[in-house]
């Protein structure tokens, strides 16, 4: 068990209160913001809550491991207070580019702290700039009224993107510092796994394979230039020789340049049918925080009924719950950019697997 605390502070970083909830559930999102949520007793302590102006800071085992305002929305019954915070990140949704912004040939790492500074000077983000690793450059041109973070997010979806997070700063009026993660978006640890089947650790109690149909030819459709309409267009003829034609439209109504449309289409090209999983864990599980972080590659390995699959994944999203007194689970993950590798259903298997069945049939008939 971990020892957590939560603290409750205004925006220039002064307690107002420590916080007793019976839960909290800490989710990341790599390319997104961190959240925590959790209820308290609606008494004299909750009083101290207001939307947008309070903070939550919390700690395991005396380490920062969140610090965002109270969010939208903040619900209030006769007997409790549900609260969410979030990580500045969030905050960067609402905030806009207030005036024609253009880079060439530019690091895409230093755009993003080019937009994040262009922020700031408009007004306060409580989000530092952090470590910027290089990656590829861009050209890029942001119109008056674009979203900050969808400028963000759309440097992250094209082809050689890079990722990023906010890590939780314990500075006074600073809530985190935005960190970007280029080539890869974590540590490659061979001992996290997450696996399901007889034979496995079995560490999940249930989990969802989605899988989607290729899209092998990606038309970026821009803004119009001199009564023309800019676009760019990518495709895969091996894929498309293999799997028939998926076809689909992007659209980028304020993009100029091709050059940038090109790199969205061939980020959103998926030449083979893309496979996600979200993943139910057992109590047995890894944990965030204390054994991964989002941006982590692991090792999923599922044998169960029609799937069988060993793969190298990215956690792309977390989920941990932590129950009265810091017992701590593992709620929910979403398991990313596999790199898959189905095992053939050989005659053997498929016996096996018939076997395994009617023994968990007769074991069911014996009980009944």
């Amino acid at each position: 068990m971990a020892s957590w605390l939560v603290a409750l502070t205004n925006l220039a970083g002064a307690t107002r209160a420590l916080l007793e909830p019976d839960e909290l559930v800490l989710s990341r999102k790599l390319n997104g913001a961190a959240e925590l949520a959790f209820k308290i007793r609606n008494d004299s302590t909750a009083a101290e809550l207001a939307i947008g102006s309070s903070v939550v800071k919390a700690y395991r085992d005396g380490a920062l491991v969140f610090h965002g305002r109270v969010h939208e929305p903040l619900v209030t019954t006769r007997q409790h207070v549900a609260v969410i915070a979030r990580d500045p990140i969030a905050d960067l949704a609402m905030r806009y580019v207030q005036s024609t912004l253009t880079y060439a040939a530019t690091d895409a790492g230093a755009i993003a702290s080019a937009l994040l500074a262009h922020a700031a000077a408009d007004h306060e983000t409580r989000l530092a700039a952090g470590t910027i690793a290089s990656s590829v450059s861009r050209d890029r041109t942001y119109e008056e009224g674009k979203a900050i973070l969808e400028a963000l997010v759309q440097l992250g979806e094209v082809d050689g993107g890079f990722y990023f997070r906010c890590d939780p700063l314990d500075v006074a009026g600073t809530f985190g510092e935005l960190v970007i993660l280029y080539p890869g978006a974590g540590d490659d640890l061979p001992g996290l796994r997450f696996e399901c089947g007889a034979g496995t650790l079995d560490n999940l109690s249930d989990f969802q394979e989605e899988l989607r149909l290729p899209r092998n030819r990606v038309r970026a459709i821009g803004a119009e230039v001199a009564g023309v309409r800019v676009d760019a267009e990518q495709e895969s003829a091996s894929s498309i020789a293999a799997l028939d034609l998926y076809e689909t439209q992007i659209s980028f109504a304020t993009v100029e340049q091709a050059g940038t449309l090109s790199e969205h289409a061939l980020g959103a090209l998926q030449v083979d049918a893309p496979a996600a999983y979200s993943v139910t864990p057992t109590p047995d599980a890894p944990l965030l925080v204390a054994d991964f972080n989002v941006g982590d590659s692991g090792r999923l390995r599922i044998d169960a009924g029609r799937v069988n699959v060993t793969a190298t994944v990215r956690i792309s999203e977390a989920t941990l719950r932590v129950s009265e007194g810091g017992v701590e689970t593992l709620a929910a993950a979403t398991l990313g950019d596999a790199s898959i590798r189905r095992l053939p259903r050989t005659p053997a298997r498929r016996l096996l697997d018939l076997l395994e069945a009617t023994d968990r049939r007769l074991a069911s008939l014996e009980r009944a």
